[in-house]
């Protein structure tokens, strides 16, 4: 039986951060399972629960990635492509249409961008001009000594998918809950966008949500795929300081907080946060 992507991950993760587990096994595919978690484990005499879910940025994410990453095998043959580049051009992510739109759109950039990189500034910014396409095109020029031209996507004005993510968050913490009830250790594992390499600021975009709801997870990681140098980064998020931090300022509940069932006495509602994500070469 061929092992689905999310468990691929799962095991990588686990190989890299948590050597010498045992005892792994996949709940949710088990004969008539429903509302299981994704995976649980042994490890140093301590029994561990994990789930796992992709981080969606914005609408149309996936095809919109399928896409643009045609795109850029064609404007290859048009420029010298190189991550980290001085020059970050930046498309939004959307449904970039089919070959004729996507041929139109490469041609466009071939030709309104040498005018545009010949007169902008370092540290400057720039719309480009693509003629006949609706399309808002942005380039800047940073400070980094690289050659060539970054092609990048940002996330459309209105099309954030933050709230939704956070729902979604929060019916995996509800799952892990239960294995936290038997004695197990619950961990959250989030995948980000293979294509972007900025790390997922759950500070404000899940936290905002539910703080109360995370701070009940033992260990929170995030996982970001470098498909280009087929690398792996682990940020492991310092949730025990930021217990300590939020214990000794006490705030008000919000009206509008989920809560898991049997939440801690002590727990505090959401504010402003100060969890830091760390990043992780090896487990310690």
């Amino acid at each position: 039986m061929k092992i689905p992507r999310d468990k691929v991950t799962i095991e990588r993760f686990l190989d890299d951060q948590f050597a010498g587990y045992r005892n792994l096994k996949w709940p949710d595919l088990r004969p008539g399972a429903s509302r299981e978690i994704d995976a649980t484990f042994d490890h140093r005499d301590e029994k561990f629960a994990v789930e796992h879910t992709r981080i969606v940025r914005f609408r149309h994410e996936a095809p919109a990635l399928v896409q643009f990453k045609r795109i850029l095998i064609e404007l290859e043959k048009h420029f010298d492509c190189a991550p980290d580049a001085e020059f970050c051009v930046l498309l939004p992510c959307r449904d970039y249409g089919g070959k004729r739109k996507r041929a139109k759109l490469i041609k466009g950039l071939a030709e309104g961008l040498p005018d545009v990189l010949a007169r902008l500034r370092p540290r400057g910014s720039s719309n480009v001009p693509l003629k006949d396409i609706s399309l808002t095109a942005w380039i800047y020029r940073r400070p980094t000594g690289c050659p060539g031209i970054e092609f990048r996507q940002f996330n459309p004005q209105g099309s954030s998918q933050y709230p939704q993510f956070a729902d979604k968050i929060f019916k995996k913490l509800t799952k892990l809950q239960v294995y936290k009830t038997k004695g197990y250790k619950i961990v959250l594992l989030l995948e980000n966008s293979p294509r972007d390499s900025a790390s997922f600021v759950v500070t404000d975009s899940v936290l905002a949500f539910e703080q109360e709801a995370m701070l009940r997870l033992d260990e929170l990681w995030e996982v970001h795929p470098d498909v280009a140098n087929e690398k792996t980064r682990y940020l492991s998020y310092d949730l025990e300081s930021f217990r300590k931090i939020r214990n000794a300022s006490p705030q008000t509940p919000s009206k509008t907080s989920k809560t898991l069932p049997e939440e801690p006495e002590t727990g505090q509602g959401p504010g402003s946060s100060g969890l830091h994500a760390l990043p992780r070469d090896s487990r310690t």
